[in-house]
Parts: structure tokens; sequence; C-alpha cells
């Protein structure tokens, strides 16, 4: 929020009582607000003024107010100075409550206030000095009664809006129909979602809630009569209705928020009196509707006893009086400890170690004293760090290069890429990109690869470590699943460009060598099955077995995926669970044989369709603990070879541990061995 610091120093100067120290300098403000929580974004001298742009978080709507940042101020920066902000002067007009407004959705609206304002003069300008303030502000002069609505919704964090009274009548606040039309000031044309609270009358939508006025219905030039609207609506029926339809405004960054529920009927005095004083006019009746009971706030106990416990030092009791007093906090001290009710527009101030974090933040870190941390020997986990560490170092070493992305995408590569998964929608997303919690890593992937490729870079190796996130049903509840997942992208060139290898580009079995030397590495057997994935080229995925169970999956990037993201080249993928892979694996020792190993090859004709890992694991389970590899050295399939078959060429070692395998014993296993083949596959043993 960007400020005059003359605004400030005279805000501070009619709202304080009087105190020693002179309000700070520029200087002064940028060295000790940071140390309180709120980071100083730049300072610019404007003449004999000086324009701070302070960065608010999220939890303190109630400092996006010229009044709730003098209020931290005055207690960050003055010791002597912990005494609340007087209430605003309100308009002492006779107020007769005659009209009301609908209120169709108490929840989300649970107070609207407002009032009539007749006969106004045309032609009249609000002072130069609020204009002047508001242009500091970075806020435009539009129309004088907006002016002055702006203008108290900067001094005191109360957004208001102005119909023209003539164009409005039996105003109701609802929830939009879907597909709602409404043109809003400047312009644009919103088709509205029935999540959207709006300000309607007997004609339809003629304000979106908290966010931003309709154009037919806004104060014009030729405006005589108007109606002042300020009112409380909860933040979440306003967050994220801005960014929905592509609009960013002040009145929304502040309702997103949370505003001051005491506020309205105060602002909306303080408001016409502005306009009475400055443009002129008579009041007419006000409106007063009530929605919904807005709770107080509770007293909550805080105990001397915690504060010295978090903090690790005592603060003085007459201190941490004073420093919760200046919040506008009502402390009730009880023996040793107090009993303290927040303030109505701190709604980030909940519990009893809230009120010891804002000692904390105001007292002053540099004051807690420095300890040195006990340390206690701890049991390695069964998720060991340095299996991390080593599933980097064997990626790294590999030359992947590691990335890290948001755990957000959008609806439509969701859809693409993941259609079937049941991902979680975020309520509040940062834009439409980000809307939906990753089912997967691929899709950051292929994002990344797509970039690096659109840039001249004719090689991607990148692999990721993060969590997925996705809805698992069961017959009682759904149940959020967030588990810790490695992925990793091949494609373009299977080695760098060098004289000593002839280029060529990376296919399946590069990417499965990969997987298979870095599971190795990690001392974890397994094993291949076909299998598809929406993701995947149908014939060119598959499962990665250990233990029985299935810990992840590669292929090839499937052909229309490919075509959509731009791919010139063919793209491979796998991923992994990595609670599966990463768990410590307990090596066992076993003694060498003394005794020679035999070798004997077999080529053989078979279906063109049989996985030839299917075959491997019924040679080892069959031949038992005597077979002690079993390597596949040639597989043809093309010319001179019928087009539903393919042949296959693999050697055996076997060994015994007890004795030297005699040749009868080994000709009577490779029979055996031939024959198994021939009736469980329909292998045919080749002559040559």
């Amino acid at each position: 929020m960007k400020v005059s610091l003359n605004w400030l120093r005279d805000y501070f100067e009619k709202n304080y009582l009087p105190v020693a120290q002179a309000f700070p300098s520029a200087k002064e403000i940028d060295f000790f607000m940071p140390r309180g929580g709120f980071e100083v974004e730049s300072m610019e001298q404007a003449g004999n003024d000086t324009l701070i742009d302070f960065s608010i978080t999220p939890n303190r709507g109630d400092c996006m107010s010229v009044r709730g940042l003098v209020r931290e101020i005055a207690c960050l920066g003055f010791a002597d100075a912990a005494v609340p902000l007087q209430k605003a002067t309100t308009f002492a007009a006779e107020k007769e409550h005659l009209a009301s407004v609908k209120i169709d959705a108490p929840s989300a609206c649970p107070l609207y206030t407002g009032c009539f304002i007749r006969k106004m003069p045309q032609n009249k300008k609000a002072p130069a000095w609020m204009i002047e303030r508001l242009e500091k502000s970075s806020i435009e002069s539009i129309h004088p009664v907006v002016d002055i609505c702006n203008y108290v919704m900067l001094e005191m964090g109360q957004p208001l809006h102005a119909f023209d009274a003539d164009k409005v009548k039996n105003l109701c606040v609802r929830f939009a129909q879907n597909g709602e039309k409404l043109t809003v000031l400047g312009g644009q044309t919103l088709t509205l979602a029935s999540n959207t609270l709006v300000i309607a009358d007997d004609h339809g939508a003629q304000a979106v809630a908290g966010v931003i006025g309709g154009l037919d219905s806004g104060v014009a030039p030729a405006t005589t009569n108007i109606f002042l609207e300020s009112a409380h609506f909860a933040p979440e029926a306003i967050a994220g209705r801005a960014r929905q339809y592509g609009l960013h405004t002040e009145a929304a960054q502040r309702f997103e928020r949370g505003v001051d529920p005491a506020l309205p009927l105060i602002a909306l005095d303080y408001a016409a009196a502005l306009i009475i004083e400055h443009l002129g006019g008579e009041i007419g009746e006000y409106v007063i509707s009530k929605g919904s009971e807005i709770s107080a706030p509770k007293a909550i106990p805080l105990r001397k006893s915690r504060i010295e416990r978090i903090l690790g030092y005592e603060i003085p009791s007459a201190t941490v009086e004073k420093i919760l007093t200046a919040l506008e906090m009502k402390v009730q001290q009880l023996s040793a400890d107090y009993q303290v009710t927040p303030p109505t527009f701190r709604f980030d101030i909940a519990k009893e170690v809230d009120f010891i974090e804002e000692l904390a933040r105001v007292y002053g870190y540099d004051h807690l004293p420095l300890h040195q941390p006990r340390i206690e020997q701890l049991a390695p986990t069964q998720m060991a760090v340095d299996q991390f560490q080593k599933i980097r170092a064997t990626l790294t070493s590999q030359g992947f290069r590691e990335i890290i992305s948001y755990s957000f995408i959008g609806e439509n590569l969701q859809a693409q890429c993941m259609p079937n998964d049941k991902a979680v929608k975020l309520k509040n997303p940062l834009s439409a990109e980000l809307a939906i919690m990753r089912t997967s890593l691929w899709p950051s992937l292929l994002n990344t690869a797509q970039y690096n490729f659109n840039r001249q870079q004719a090689r991607a190796r990148y692999f990721e470590i993060g969590r997925v996130y996705f809805n698992e049903h069961d017959a009682a509840k759904a149940c959020l699943k967030q588990p810790m997942m490695l992925a990793g992208l091949m494609a373009g060139a299977a080695v760098p460009e060098q004289w000593s290898n002839k280029a060529s580009e990376t296919d399946f079995f590069d990417l499965k060598g990969e997987v298979e030397l870095l599971l190795d590495s990690l001392k974890l057997p397994i094993t291949f099955e076909k299998s598809e994935r929406p993701m995947l080229h149908p014939g060119q995925a598959a499962k990665i077995i250990s233990q029985d169970k299935v810990i992840g999956h590669l292929g090839r990037l499937h052909p229309s995926l490919q075509q959509d993201f731009g791919f010139a080249v063919p793209v491979y993928l796998f991923e992994l669970a990595l609670e599966e892979i990463a768990l410590p694996v307990h090596i066992k020792c076993q003694e060498i044989s003394k005794f020679p190993s035999v070798r004997r090859d077999f080529a053989f004709l078979l279906n063109r369709g049989q996985a030839v890992g299917e075959i491997i694991n019924f040679v080892k389970a069959k031949l038992g603990a005597l077979c002690v590899d079993v390597i596949v050295f040639d597989i043809y399939q093309g010319k001179n070879m019928p087009a539903d078959q393919k042949s296959l060429a693999f050697g055996v070692v076997l060994q015994d541990k007890q004795e030297t395998l005699a040749d009868e014993k080994v000709t009577q296993l490779s029979e055996g061995l031939i024959q198994s083949l021939q009736t469980k596959f329909a292998m045919v043993l080749r002559d040559k």
C-alpha cells in the first residue's frame, strides 16, 4: 500500500493523545517497520513529502489503511505512545431508518448499511488536498463522490460504493444466477458464476459485491441523488472473485483479507459528512440491514508462564499490558495471568500463541535471548536422508538436472494429461493456470522441456522430487493422499555430441537403462511388465515392480500429447513412488561359489507381441537357484522374418555352489527349459 508520509503524520497528530516524541521520519519508519513485519518496498521523494510503499501480508488486512498503519507505527516506534486510536468523528445528522435492503445471502453479507443523499449540486469537485492524497496513493480522481469514497477507504480501511439513486430500486444482496451478465465500470461485460455475490435490483445485478460496481448504476456527472453503500462482506465470499474475472480492485484486496465489521456505519457517517461538507446535498434515509449475527471476539486466557516458555524470556507485566493495549486489545489482569480480548479487526488472532507472537513482534526479536539448541541423538529413520542424496547424485551423474516447480497446474493441462485422476481443485487459485493440485510430476517436466526446446536446447534430461495430490475414495469418505514422488524426462540426443559416438536419439531402452541404473544403486530388485497409461504410448509403456508391488511407471509420451506440446522428437518419462524406493535396503552377503559356471545360448522364434521380460522371469523361476543370470544379446524382427514373429537370442549362466555341474545335468536342464518354453509360450527353437 502506497501512502503519503504527511498524511500519516497528520492523522497521528489529530487522532492520538499527546506524546513526548514527534512522528518518526521516513528513515526511522524504514528501520523499525520491517522489524515488526511490514516490509517497506520503496520510498519516493515528492516535494516536501515522502511516498512510502508498504508490503502488507495477507493476514493483516487491518493495515491496508492510514488508520491501521498509524496504529502500527505508533506501537512499534514509541514505547511511550501505547494508547489506542480514538474513533473517527461521525456525522451527527438526524437518521431515520426508513428503508431496508433485502439480504438473501446472510452468511456472505452479515451487515449492509447505506444512506441516501439528495439534491447534490452538479459541477462540484473534491478538494484539491484530497485529490493530491489520492494521487500519491496511485488512485486516479474520477468523480467527486467516488473520490470521497476512495479517500475514506484509504483512511479507514472500509470500501464504499455509490449508486445513482435514480437508477436502482429495491436492492437485494444475493448470489448471481449462473450466466447472468453485468457490465462493470470500465466497460467490461462479465458472465457471472453462481458463486459470485452481487448487489442486485429488480432489473438484475448492479455490482459485484466487494469487488466493482456496475456501469449502468454508477454515478455520473449528471447524478444529483446517490445511495451510498457501506457493507460488511465475509472474506470467504469475496476471496478470489476479482481474479476469477481478471479484475484487480482496491476494494477486493481489502475484503479478501477481512474488514473490521465495526466499521461500516462509522465509515458511512464519515463519508456522508465529507460529501455534505465539500459537495453539498441533503441527507435522506439511512438503511441498516442485518444478514446474520456477527459474533463478538471472545476473551482468551494468556498465561505469563506460557509467554516465558515460548519466548525464553520474561517480559515485564507493565510492558505486556502496554503492548497489547496499544494494539487496541482489551486486557484484564488476573493474578499473574491475563484475559485478553482481540479487537474486531484482528481476524488473525484466535489462540494464546497469537498474542505471544504479537508481543515478540512489537517488543523486538532482538531483545529475545540466544540459547544453544539441545540436540538429542536420534536413531536413523526408515526414510534415510542419505537415500535421497544418493538418488540425486546418481541422476545428476548421468546428466540429469533437477527442477523445482509449482504443485499446481491448470484444469486444461490436467484434463489433457490425466483425465481419469481425481484431482483436488483449489478454492482460491492464484490463476487459471494454477487451479488444480497436480496428480503427477510429468506435466511440470513436460512444460520445462517445452520451454527449453523452444529456446534451441537440443537435449533434455530432467528430474523432480516432490509431492502429488489426489482424492482416494472409499466406502465411507474421501481421503486426500499426498505421496512423495520422483519423476524424470529424457528427450533428444542419447548422448551429448562428440566424436567417439554416432549421433542417435533417446529411445525406450535408454530410459529403461537409466531407471535400472538408479534402482540398482539403491540395491532394489525390479522387474518390468507391460502396462497402459493415458499419457504413454500404448506399445511403449511399462510398470516397474519390486517385491510384487508396483512402484512406478515408465514409457514414451503418447504421440497425440507429443503433437499437442509441439515436440519434434519422442519424449520419454518415468515416475517412481519415493516412499517405496528410498527405504534402506539390508544387503545380504553370500559366499562366492568355488565351482565354475556354465553358459548355454538359445535362439527362438516367438510371437512378435510376446514380452521378453516375461520369458526371462520364467527362465529364472524354472532353473531356480542354479540360474546365475539370463543375458538377452539379440532381438530381431524385420527382413526375412515373418511379420508376426521375432527372433530372440539369450544366454543362461548356470552355477552350483556345492559341486561342478556335469555336462549331462546341464544338457538335461537345457532340454527341459526348451520344452517348457515351447509349451508355455509356443516358442520354436532355431536351427542356426
